[in-house]
Parts: structure tokens; C-alpha cells; sequence
């Protein structure tokens, strides 16, 4: 059995959110790798150019096909690396590997915010006091080129028909995240009328803007459903607050009192970003959201605020 969908990215933008709630669903699974502790799960094959992550290309497709040897009776058999979007390399592999037909779920978050909380989400592992700014220049690979949207659209496009695409917006699935996640169950050819835990219990926002390690999101949902009483307990023993605590730090946060919060509505717990570096980022990626918004006809430019110098 090989994949008939991938979400492909991009990253930072709601694609572990959307896994989840694949997962979740009984008529779909996701091939994902046991053991890892940084990005578990994430198959990583055929990102070749990703960077900072690793690759898993020279396992070879049986490895890769490996994933997938537990698929029963499931319609939608997937899996999610966020860096395949931007990967120059992935369109050509993917469509070599598991063929033309394959369908592509994609999810684009304004790229200024991505790029942002990629910093944030990445800056443990950069030298201390590297600012955002210089962040972006040293490391443009992971902050600035994956949020070329619609340049990284067009390489899959010579690959792949655009009605293979289901590519959604990261605004859509903070409002309306219900709607979306139906949306993204029609694309697939499940039950569209499953309703996923972690939206029932209206905790979307929380379960995409925190900064919680996709592992233990995903722990915490195995263990939630095949223990609840153990779950409970976890979630209101007093080691909670300290797990947090010590999850903060290790992201390179700075101490809560320091910090500008945003409201619980965005689940941000990092500063707001310097307005400078605001209006220099939409300077770099201006001509590209542009063609974004006529390729997706949709008013991005006005739904992410890009009304200067436009």
C-alpha cells in the first residue's frame, strides 16, 4: 500500500492540526515513523533540500512503503511532512514515487506570521541571541523561502492537475474549524459528518498556536482515548503546570513576565513581532502573495492585512 494523499505544508500554518484530526478519523490513516522524538512521525522522504530537518530519502522506498503495512479497510491512506511544500526537490519525487493521481492537501498561513513563529519555534536550536532579522538572512531556507507560496505551488503544477489540490487557509481554520476539517473529509472521500474530538471540545486554537510538541498533543490524544480516567488525572495533577513550564524553556521562550502575550484567542505566547521587520517582509514577499491572490481568487491580500505598499 502506498499514500493517496499527502499534506504537503506548509509549516507552522495548522498541517499537525490537520493530522490530528486525520487520525482521528476512523476511515483515514497516516503512515508516520515510530520512535522519533523531534518531529515524531513525520515521514521526511522526499524533502531533500528541508535543511534543519532530517531526510529519510536514502532509506529507500521500502522503508518509505513500510509506513503503510498496517492500512486495513481505510479510503485514505496519507501521511504529513510540512517542508514538502517548499522542497524543490519533493514535486518530482512524490509523482515518481506514488504517481500522478495522488491528492495534495495544502495549508497557507499569511507568510510573515509563519516565518515569525517558525523563528520562535526553531530558536532553541540557533545560536543565543540571534535576533528575527538576522535569523532570516542566516537561515532563509527554513524562515523566508517556505513562504513562497505560489512560486512553490507552481513547481507541483507541472506535475500535478490543479484539481488534485485542497488547499486551505490557516484564517479558515481558526473561524470556522469545523467546516474546514469537513471540507478536508470530502476532499479525501470519507465521512464528512465525523466530528473529531479536538474540534468537538472547541479546543482548535489551543491545539494550533501552542507551543506544545506535536508528540505530546498526539500522546495526549492516544491516551484520552484509550484511558480517560488516566487522562484526567494527568491533566489536572500538579506535574502539569511544570511539564509546561519546562516546554517553554526548552523552546527558547522568554520568561513569562517578560513577555507580550497575545489573547487566548491566537494561543501565541512569544512577542509581537517588530514592525520594522513586519513591512521589510511584506516588501520581500509582495509580487508573490499578489499572484497568490488571483491564483487562489481569493482576497487574501485584505483577509492578511496587506494593504501597505501594495
Amino acid at each position: 500500500m502506498v499514500p493517496n494523499f499527502l499534506i504537503i505544508g506548509a509549516d507552522r500554518s495548522g498541517t499537525s492540526f490537520l493530522k490530528l484530526c486525520c487520525r482521528e478519523h476512523p476511515e483515514v490513516y497516516i503512515g508516520q515513523v515510530k520512535g522519533e522524538m523531534y518531529y515524531p512521525g513525520d515521514p521526511h522522504f522526499f524533502d531533500l533540500c528541508s535543511g534543519d530537518r532530517v531526510c529519510n530519502y536514502k532509506r529507500g522506498f521500502d522503508w518509505y512503503h513500510g509506513l503503510f503495512d498496517a492500512v486495513s479497510e481505510e479510503v485514505a491512506v496519507g501521511e504529513k511532512t510540512a517542508d514538502y511544500l517548499a522542497d524543490p526537490e519533493a514535486p518530482k519525487l512524490i509523482h515518481r514515487y506514488l504517481g500522478g493521481s495522488i491528492r495534495l492537501i495544502a495549508i497557507l498561513r499569511n507568510p510573515i506570521d509563519r516565518a515569525y513563529s517558525r523563528f520562535w519555534h526553531q530558536k532553541v536550536n540557533w545560536p543565543v541571541g540571534v535576533g528575527f532579522r538576522e535569523a532570516c538572512q542566516r537561515y532563509r531556507q527554513q524562515l523566508i523561502e517556505p513562504g513562497f507560496y505560489y512560486r512553490n505551488l507552481q513547481r507541483y503544477l507541472r506535475f500535478f492537475d490543479r484539481s488534485q489540490f485542497l488547499i486551505l487557509l490557516h484564517d479558515d481554520l481558526r473561524s470556522t474549524p469545523l467546516q474546514v476539517v469537513q471540507e478536508m473529509y470530502s476532499f479525501l472521500g470519507v465521512n464528512n459528518s465525523f466530528v473529531p474530538d479536538v474540534v468537538s471540545e472547541g479546543k482548535v486554537n489551543t491545539a494550533i498556536g501552542s507551543g506544545v510538541p506535536y508528540y505530546l498533543k498526539m500522546g495526549g490524544a492516544v491516551v484520552k482515548r484509550y484511558s480517560p480516567g488516566l487522562f484526567r488525572f494527568l491533566k489536572n495533577s500538579p506535574g502539569a503546570n511544570w511539564v509546561k513550564d519546562i516546554i517553554k524553556t526548552a523552546r527558547g521562550l522568554k520568561a513569562a513576565k517578560d513577555e507580550k502575550k497575545t489573547t487566548q484567542k491566537t494561543g501565541r505566547t512569544y512577542p509581537e513581532m517588530n514592525p520594522r521587520d513586519r513591512r521589510w517582509l511584506k516588501s520581500v514577499y509582495r509580487e508573490d502573495v499578489k499572484k497568490l491572490n488571483r491564483f487562489l481568487d481569493r482576497d487574501v491580500l485584505s483577509l492578511w492585512s496587506w494593504e501597505d505598499g501594495m
